[in-house]
């Protein structure tokens, strides 16, 4: 990004408003410039960049309890099934984001000998998710959440003072993907509409230039505008394909802020709607209504948990166009400090204006702090179906 921006700078003080004021050398300087950085973004956009990793808290033959601490202490998942990538370090428990994009998380962790694990997820330090079971030993929970993150951020698990964790290779784990990467295409667009500006004659004083536009203006007359207007209009062209590819992926929770808070229990079926948005690309999730609506048709993976209120149970469902398609049923006594909560995921072939949401049924209540009930989807690939 920083090194288009200067680009855009660079070429500001080559060009007028109309015609070309910088030498033809100059120009091509800053067009091969250019083109190098829209081949590195089609490169960091390619469907083969691969990033994913899965590891567990400790060996298989090497069952062990690790806590409590005194102090909130990350964890270090040191037995690595998968690590494509090579993201992220067994010996920090620390995952960093080899690109900007938009990647998908999970843990799952399960109590040691203090009866009860607490433990969150951490983006740059920040809580992102948790997950809580307290009750006795080998409760079990986990929670996922999509993220946006910058290359060089950092994701990790931190068990906090008090809480206890168990694994037998098997139960305690953290996985991560990449879904998709984003380019840094905006001041990439901003340079090349700003060349445009420079060889082109505009109809009317008022007419607009967007990359739609562009093609149908006329060109200055000299052999050198014809070159610059063939390589702009590929580089449009590129720019435009990177922008095309359908992005989608929300993840959300129940409320804004970190006050303990139980929904219902209701009378009736009640729609939750996840108020506090932590990802929404492309926008599909609708905070307002908890409602997400499929803005293409495509195979979409679905995730939620539920983390039992006051009533003592969650029982709660997905449903696609009304109709139930996974549920989570738990119990439990949060009045005698006694916390669960049930997830579930699927995939669905979704067509587009498809909705899915999350539905808690009557007697039931749902407890969050911001961070352990939540409602998270993405699209895995685009179809061709309406």
């Amino acid at each position: 990004m920083e090194s288009v921006c200067v680009l855009l700078l660079a070429f500001c003080s080559l060009s007028g408003a109309r015609g070309l004021t910088g030498s033809q050398s100059d120009i091509y300087t800053v067009l091969r410039e250019l083109s190098a950085k829209v081949e590195h973004l089609e490169k960091a956009s390619d469907a083969r960049l691969k990033v994913a990793f899965s590891a567990s808290l400790f060996p298989p033959a090497s069952a062990q309890n690790r806590g409590p601490f005194n102090t909130d202490t990350t964890l270090i998942f040191k037995n690595v099934n998968t690590n494509i990538g090579q993201a992220y370090n067994s010996g920090t428990g620390i995952f960093a984001a080899p690109v900007r994009g938009v990647y998908y998380f999970t843990f799952t962790c399960n109590s040691g000998t203090s009866g009860k694990v607490n433990a969150a997820l951490l983006k740059n330090g920040q809580n992102m998710a948790a997950m809580v079971g307290r009750g006795n030993v080998d409760s079990m929970g986990s929670n996922s959440v999509i993220l946006q993150l910058d290359e060089g951020d950092q994701v990790n698990i931190i068990l906090w003072g008090g809480n206890s964790i168990y694994d037998n290779g098997y139960r305690s784990i953290f996985t991560g993907a990449l879904l998709f990467p984003i380019p840094a295409m905006e001041s990439v667009l901003a340079v090349v509409m700003l060349l445009c500006c420079c060889v082109v004659e505009t109809r009317t004083e008022s007419e607009p230039i967007s990359p739609t536009t562009w093609p149908n203006l006329v060109p200055t007359s000299t052999a050198f505008a014809s070159e610059v207007d063939m390589l702009l209009r590929e580089l449009v062209a590129r720019v435009e394909k990177l922008e095309s590819k359908p992005k989608v992926a929300f993840s959300t929770s129940l409320t804004v802020n970190d006050e303990h808070y139980h929904l219902g229990p209701f009378d009736n079926d009640t729609t939750v709607v996840y108020k506090k948005v932590t990802t929404n690309i492309g926008e599909a999730y609708n905070p307002d209504t908890g409602v997400f609506t499929a803005p293409v048709g495509g195979a979409y993976y679905f995730t939620f948990t539920c983390n039992v209120g006051n009533s003592g149970k969650a029982n709660a469902a997905l449903l696609k166009n009304g109709v139930k398609m996974a549920a989570v049923y738990e119990t439990a006594n949060p009045k005698s400090g006694i916390y669960h909560g049930g997830a579930n995921g699927i995939t669905l072939d979704l067509v587009e204006g498809d909705k899915v949401c999350v539905v808690l049924w009557s007697g039931s209540s749902i407890f969050d702090n911001s961070r352990i009930s939540m409602f998270s989807g993405h699209l895995l690939f685009p179809t061709n179906n309406k």
